[in-house]
């Protein structure tokens, strides 16, 4: 039987400050405080990119439309368990209250999601700021959700861990 990785595995963890630049400069991914979010639900990564037509006259004429892949894009989407008492600055969660707070003040966050523990050498995934919209659910069966949209803003790469401290990555270009 091949080996699988469960979802389960995968982690999401918030900055401590939102990036200011890429290595060697500013805040990045390698010298930030990164702090795991374990509320959060199911997680999804969703890349894409946007194509720009350079569909020829000659092309079009034969029933053919090209494109090009110019710039690569990134969605973060995962739910968070909202739990009684779950107030906006109240002290019983510093990562929702900096998820409402990035919304609210229309804010960048900086997020790490990897497909393991940031301590697993060879971890890889999605770091950068992101934008942050929510959705707060209130099912009829079931228990009360705040969905969030992270919507890559600047500062974007696909890093790898290189070793076990948690605080060496690499990006892979």
């Amino acid at each position: 039987m091949p080996e699988q990785q469960f979802g389960h595995g995968g982690k999401l963890y918030f900055g401590s400050t939102a990036l200011t630049g890429r290595p060697p400069t500013g805040t990045h991914f390698n010298n930030n405080t990164w702090t795991e979010y374990k509320r959060v639900r199911d997680l999804t990564l969703a890349g894409g990119s946007v194509s720009v037509d350079t569909t020829t006259r000659d092309e079009a004429a034969r029933g053919w439309a090209t494109s090009i892949d110019v710039v690569s894009n990134a969605v973060l989407t995962f739910e968070v368990r909202w739990k009684p008492n779950d107030n906006f600055g109240t002290p019983n969660d510093a990562q929702l209250d900096q998820l409402l707070s990035a919304w609210v003040n229309r804010k960048m966050l900086a997020l790490l999601h990897l497909d393991q523990s940031r301590t697993v050498q060879g971890a890889q995934g999605m770091v950068g700021n992101f934008s942050i919209s929510v959705e707060q659910r209130a099912p009829v069966q079931g228990i009360f959700l705040l969905g969030v949209t992270a919507t890559v803003a600047e500062f974007p790469d696909w890093i790898q861990a290189q070793d076990t401290s948690g605080t060496n990555f690499i990006a892979i270009d």
